[in-house]
């Protein structure tokens, strides 16, 4: 377009040098995608997580590192296990996984929400008082209803 010879030159060697820079990008390793980011748990509850990575490199070795765990929670680092029992509060899992070969790193945060339920003081979600209030104002309705619709 421009007629000059060198800046098109110029241009295909840039283009060029970005193919072979995309070619030759590394990636970090990869975390499932089923690793949930938050969990809602309830005091006491006990959670049992299978923490891996890969790395698109098949012959390439991903070791897995905590970087912080809740309390009284343990990480087996060669088969990527989590476990711990909730504690009330909020809490986090931080793990690091590295690609030995190229010295890549990706991390993963599994934030906590731990609450604790009282035996029938705190209802669960769907359950209690609200949707008891619920069902009486349905039934007032109905009853309201009849008596305008049936006279």
């Amino acid at each position: 377009m421009t007629n000059d010879i060198k800046f098109g030159q110029a241009s295909l060697m840039a283009g060029n040098e970005l193919l072979s820079i995309r070619m030759h990008q590394r990636n970090p390793p990869s975390f499932r995608s089923s690793l949930p980011l938050t969990m809602t748990l309830t005091h006491g509850a006990h959670v049992y997580l299978n923490v891996s990575a890969t790395s698109e490199y098949p012959s390439h070795v991903v070791k897995l590192f905590e970087l912080h765990r809740p309390e009284h929670s343990t990480f087996n680092y060669n088969t990527g296990i989590f476990q711990w029992t909730a504690i009330k509060g909020e809490h986090y899992l931080s793990v690091e996984a590295l690609d030995e070969t190229y010295n890549l790193k990706s991390k993963h945060d599994i934030t906590f929400y731990v609450k604790v339920i009282d035996d029938g003081i705190t209802a669960a979600p769907g359950k209690g008082s609200n949707n008891q209030v619920n069902e009486v104002n349905f039934i007032i309705l109905i009853i309201g209803l009849n008596v305008i619709f049936c006279r």
